[in-house]
């Protein structure tokens, strides 16, 4: 439960700082992006944990039964796989930023790939279940897209009034890291089944 109450606290917080940057005289970009990247990092964090909760009650850590009665939790998350996998997201974000709009056609392409890609690495790295692909895909590419929130206010500037500022970066606060989270999720999938493969067709594995 402290879990979720900590999660569901950065959301508060989050969604309290663009409040805040929205109603304080003058343009707050700071305070807005920041509350953005809280309220996402909050948003993935809390799904996750909703997804183990509903597999530890239903008992269906794997679709086969092989994994059945397998800790989930955010607790036993393998953080260093998170961690690279999320500062991974950032720098191939800004890499698409520097050959590519991401708002056009072929910049969001290239940002597809790249969480793709990222999101299949963690999944195969991690691969004890498919689940433990899909959360640790969801948590690495998710937490990136909350990183990536700061480099995504930069073009949502361009785009809005000074006025519609916070509403726009709140929206990509959420958007951002759920559909990174939910686009790394089935990729991180992928990637416990490409090393399932792998080890199947080891005789040593």
């Amino acid at each position: 439960m402290r879990t979720a109450e900590l999660l569901a606290g950065l959301i508060v917080a989050g969604a309290l700082a663009v409040g805040a940057s929205a109603l304080a005289p003058g343009a707050q970009p700071t305070a807005a992006t920041a509350g953005a990247g809280l309220l996402g990092t909050g948003l993935v964090g809390l799904v996750v944990t909703a997804v183990d909760r509903a597999v530890e009650r239903r008992r269906v850590a794997a679709p086969f039964g092989r994994w059945r009665g397998r800790k989930v939790g955010l607790s036993n998350a393998d953080r260093l796989a998170v961690a690279l996998g999320s500062g991974a997201v950032f720098v191939r974000f800004v890499l698409v930023h520097l050959v590519a709009d991401p708002l056009r056609v072929d910049g969001a392409a290239l940002t597809a790939v790249a969480v793709a890609t990222i999101g299949v690495a963690v999944g195969y790295r991690t691969a004890g279940s498919p689940l433990d692909g899909l959360r640790h895909g969801a948590l690495a590419c998710g937490l990136g897209g909350a990183l990536c929130v700061t480099l995504a206010a930069h073009d949502v500037q361009r785009l809005v009034t000074a006025a519609a500022f916070d509403a726009a970066v709140a929206g990509v606060g959420v958007a951002l890291p759920v559909s990174f989270g939910a686009f790394g999720g089935l990729s991180g999938a992928v990637g416990w089944w490409l090393a399932d493969r792998v080890a199947g067709g080891d005789p040593l594995a």
